[in-house]
């Protein structure tokens, strides 16, 4: 029987639930119902443990159900485990209150990213960044090789053979590697768990691998050694998923860890106790299990950002109420890629997909800043297409990003 469903009818779900639903399984929920009702569990059991108070209701129950009839216990036990079980949760919900802060303008957000994005890059007392292929980065410097790499991943699916070196964020913890880093990224990213187990690869739409505060030894050593190399280069392999496997797609990898991969030496001398420290060893050093050759592999497909002490940051940059966002991200990074994109030459990267990444993740984002920039912006990023040297198809594809989404801010005004 067809039925028009209204969104705006609160009693619509209700029309089309009771059509539905059989009469027979009516029926049976009428009767689930009033089996509940007249079970009485012993509810001095919840003051001591809800666990306990719960298992000892399933037994109840499922005692009580098997005396009415055993074919309907059979039939019924699954659901009535799941009913309990939401009971319990119900209960455990009024024991606490909620409450949540007021939220600060989204603009401010973005400023406040801003702030502790470029203030975490450009403070060499405290951050070191390094890489070893210092062919990839070619006339880029290092921190805009940085900056161009995480705004890649947050905004663009990665293509194979880009030939861009990926991140780690490491060193002293409670530094602000997951507010600034991990938190933005969470909405797009895959968290590779280091548990073994099929399916691990899997990251369904994803296009970034984020390695949450890991042991860097298991880039050198273990099961996935050659298969983490592989996504770096963005070569083709095959992840097992129960009884068959299935292709990885070309994915960025960003990887956090307490631990670093490379030796940072800084200008001005640490006070560690009674003495002064400017190197930094490598935590990661050949072993029996770790060769050589496996660890130069892995520095020649990362750039590592060492934290040896938290930057100062500006005061009330960092949040103390809530998480930054993706949104908060793109919109606070928006500009500044802008023009750090006009510093450059094409001939001064050694990908095109460095700055590719980072055209099509300003034209397909576009419609995230104020209304009042977007059309100014427009004409910045055809000038940037023709720097670039863009040709007609790419130039195609970035008009088609700007007019998917209506040309608006989405920049709340409370």
């Amino acid at each position: 029987m067809a039925s028009n469903y209204n969104p705006d009818d609160p009693n619509s779900i209700k029309v089309l639930t009771d059509q539905l639903l059989t009469e027979k399984e009516k029926l049976a929920e009428s009767f689930l119902a009033q089996f509940l009702k007249s079970e009485n569990p012993n509810d001095k059991t919840n003051d001591f443990s809800a666990d306990l108070s719960m298992q000892q209701r399933l037994m109840n129950a499922d005692k009580k159900l098997n005396e009415c009839s055993m074919i309907l216990a059979h039939k019924y036990q699954p659901i009535l485990k799941e009913v309990i079980a939401h009971q319990q949760e119900k209960q455990m919900n009024e024991k606490y209150g909620v409450i949540k802060a007021k939220p600060k303008k989204e603009e401010d957000w973005s400023k406040q990213y801003l702030q502790c994005f470029t203030t975490f890059l450009n403070s060499p007392d405290c951050v070191s960044l390094k890489a070893a292929n210092l062919d990839l980065l070619k006339h880029i410097d290092i921190r805009d090789y940085f900056s161009l790499v995480f705004w890649a991943m947050n905004t663009c699916k990665r293509e194979a053979g880009d030939n861009m070196l990926q991140l780690i964020i490491c060193g002293k913890t409670s530094c602000g590697k997951s507010a600034i880093f991990e938190n933005p990224i969470q909405e797009i990213a895959h968290n590779l768990t280091a548990d073994q187990g099929c399916g691990r690869f899997l990251t369904e739409g994803k296009s970034t691998l984020l390695l949450h505060d890991c042991n860097l030894e298991i880039l050198v050593k273990g099961k996935d050694v050659d298969k983490l190399k592989s996504i770096t280069r963005t070569e083709p392999i095959n992840t097992k998923v129960h009884s068959k496997t299935k292709a990885v797609k070309p994915m960025h990898v960003l990887a956090t860890s307490n631990k670093h991969l490379y030796a940072h030496r800084f200008k001005t001398a640490e006070k560690i106790g009674m003495s002064f420290r400017t190197l930094y060893k490598s935590d990661i050093q050949p072993t029996k299990s770790i060769h050589e050759a496996d660890i130069d592999a892995v520095r020649n497909r990362y750039l590592e950002v060492f934290v040896r002490q938290r930057p100062v940051m500006p005061p009330h940059a960092m949040p103390t109420s809530g998480n930054f966002t993706r949104n908060h991200l793109i919109r606070g990074l928006f500009f500044y890629i802008g023009n750090m994109l006009q510093k450059y030459q094409k001939d001064d990267f050694s990908s095109e997909y460095l700055y590719l990444y980072a055209l099509t993740g300003m034209t397909k984002n576009l419609w995230m800043i104020q209304a009042d920039y977007q059309e100014p912006m427009k004409i910045v990023l055809m000038d940037l297409f023709k720097k670039f040297d863009l040709d007609e198809e790419q130039q195609h594809q970035c008009w088609l990003n700007m007019e998917k989404k209506e040309m608006k801010s989405e920049i709340p005004e409370n």
